[in-house]
């Protein structure tokens, strides 16, 4: 336990000190278009006048604090992860190819499937701004709070021995029912809830972090972007993805409130251009219509 409890630590001076880009899932490909909408910082966000916030802002506002991270200590392994509720439970989601090698279709690093239980998730690092030469926060800071996850990876069995994109996802149960508790800002956290009817397309949200977010603008801070979405079995999107972009959380504002729609996996080649044409060249996600129905029989994501 002490052994566990170092290495966490280990791990959260890691995340508050830009080190953990190489261990995250990444995407295939960086692809970033140049079409004006530029990722901001979610911080930038949260210290305006909240009377000065509108309904839009809000809502990323309250989307982020269903972002986090995810880091696995035995493995080696680390990438974003938001919240939802699965069969009335708390889970994460994050990325397969995270936990998955995609061209042996086996559990990367040596690991098995105990170890992956070693997992503990960030669910306060949308807070973290490390922009400027910010200070670290101290592994015992609440922004660097753990939780740990309970035994069991969904889907894993599914990817193991025959990984495809379409399943590129796995989730965890959390030891805590962290949605009911309230977040930095006092409000209450709750959890992100799946839109099944946002198929088509339409105007999407990206949010999660990203390495070269961070190296443009001086230091780790979570990012949003809106940009243009196409829902299919997958969700493809006009968002800027690259490495360590995988995992973050496509969305929809819907009711004032921004819903799940999948997940980002992979970016097509390209950087710097105007987006394609063709949508089969936009960037990838898992669509949560797919993940649904993956889940095991006799679950089902919250809506309300």
């Amino acid at each position: 336990m002490a052994k566990l409890r170092k290495s966490i630590n280990r791990w959260a001076l890691c995340v508050a000190g830009l080190a953990f880009a190489a261990a995250s899932g990444q995407p295939a490909f960086p692809a970033t278009y140049d079409y004006g909408n530029d990722k901001a910082s979610i911080m930038d966000l949260r210290v305006k006048d909240p009377d000065s916030l509108t309904e839009e802002e809000r809502a990323i506002l309250q989307a982020a604090n269903r972002t986090g991270f995810v880091h696995i200590p035995a493995c080696r392994m680390g990438s974003n992860a938001f919240l939802v509720r699965i069969d009335g439970r708390d889970a994460i989601l994050t990325s397969g190819h995270m936990v998955v090698d995609e061209n042996t279709s086996q559990i990367k690093n040596g690991c098995g499937p105990r170890d992956l239980e070693t997992a503990v998730y960030h669910p306060n690092l949308s807070y973290l701004d490390l922009r400027d030469g910010r200070p670290r926060p101290t592994p015992d800071d609440p922004i660097m709070r753990a939780v740990r996850v309970e035994p069991g990876v969904l889907n894993l069995d599914a990817l193991v021995g025959d990984f495809e994109r379409r399943k590129d996802w796995v989730g965890f149960f959390l030891s805590e029912q962290i949605s009911q508790q309230p977040s930095l800002d006092g409000t209450l956290r709750g959890y992100l809830k799946f839109t099944a009817d946002g198929r088509g397309e339409g105007e999407g949200y990206l949010i999660g972090f990203d390495p070269a977010f961070d190296q443009a603008n001086g230091g780790r801070s979570a990012s949003w972007q809106k940009c243009e979405t196409y829902v299919t079995s997958f969700v493809l999107h006009t968002c800027d993805t690259g490495p360590g972009t995988s995992s973050s959380l496509l969305a929809s504002l819907q009711f004032n409130e921004i819903r799940f729609v999948g997940m980002n996996v992979s970016g097509e080649v390209g950087s710097g251009g105007h987006v394609p044409e063709s949508r089969l060249a936009w960037n990838i996600g898992v669509s949560g219509d797919t993940i649904a129905d993956q889940l095991p029989e006799g679950m089902a994501f919250g809506h309300e």
